[in-house]
């Protein structure tokens, strides 16, 4: 339907506008969900909303007024961002005096670790990073992809490329032993990264349903078809290849990945 994507262009527009009373109400309302998003050990939307939020009241309202709004809004990050709610609020500290000092103290501070409360484009870099990162949990929310299926795979073959028109060159001359997989790696970034893989150091081959990963009893993992080569018999125990304990094939555990 077209109506989650309706309220996400609206609330883009908002933080384009530099409006965030939207996007912290639509946090407020998907909380619940939000924290189920593993991606982060805590998501960082909540706190980089609020602290736009605290930078637009010190910018309009004064010292008393942002050091008010960190107190009532943001004491729940204490904990997950404690060294920039630091710095946030050592920075209030240098404000008022800063506007009535020389332009040379504006360009010290500017280029301070505190340059964002001080610079306009390096606001502008928080707004933007804001945007993209409401974007991706809007996305989350409503379970579908933050970008086009089709721009996705024309942007990871273009980057793929090179690196695949040299293997064609090598593969006309080789005979490759597993068509149905390619021998080599594809140097994507982590964008690209949809799922965890999982490559046996033993067959270098990667797991697959027919053929999935198996943990020995010492923690070393590798393709079931390997550890049942290496074990040959499963009534008796077989040394793993990469350190001194011994195992039995029943003892093994297959792995998934999610």
């Amino acid at each position: 339907t077209r109506e989650p994507y309706i309220e996400l262009l609206s609330i883009e527009h908002e933080l384009q506008e530099h409006r965030l009373e939207k996007a912290l109400a639509w946090v407020g309302q998907h909380q619940d969900i939000l924290s189920t998003n593993v991606r982060y050990v805590e998501n960082r939307l909540p706190f980089m909303l609020h602290r736009l939020q605290f930078l637009r009241v010190l910018e309009a309202e004064g010292q008393h007024a942002a050091v008010g709004y960190a107190g009532q809004h943001m004491q729940q990050f204490y904990r997950t961002h404690g060294n920039q709610l630091h710095m946030l609020l050592g920075g209030v500290a240098f404000r008022e005096p800063f506007k009535s000092r020389h332009i040379y103290t504006c360009s010290a501070l500017a280029a301070t670790r505190y340059g964002f409360m001080y610079d306009a484009a390096l606001r502008d870099e928080l707004w933007a990073e804001a945007r993209s990162e409401f974007r991706r949990q809007f996305c989350f929310v409503i379970r579908k992809p933050q970008d086009s299926p089709l721009l996705v795979s024309v942007s990871a073959g273009s980057l793929a490329l090179p690196t695949l028109l040299k293997f064609s060159k090598v593969a006309a001359r080789t005979a490759i032993s597993t068509p149905d997989q390619l021998p080599i790696e594809l140097p994507l970034p982590d964008a690209f990264a949809f799922h965890s893989t999982f490559t046996c150091p033993v067959s270098k081959e990667s797991n697959t349903p027919s053929d999935p990963a198996v943990a020995l009893p010492c923690g070393h993992c590798l393709n079931k078809s390997s550890t049942i080569r290496i074990a040959k018999s499963p009534a008796r125990p077989f040394k793993c290849p990469y350190c001194p304990q011994e195992a039995m094939l029943a003892d093994c555990l297959e792995l998934k990945f999610v």
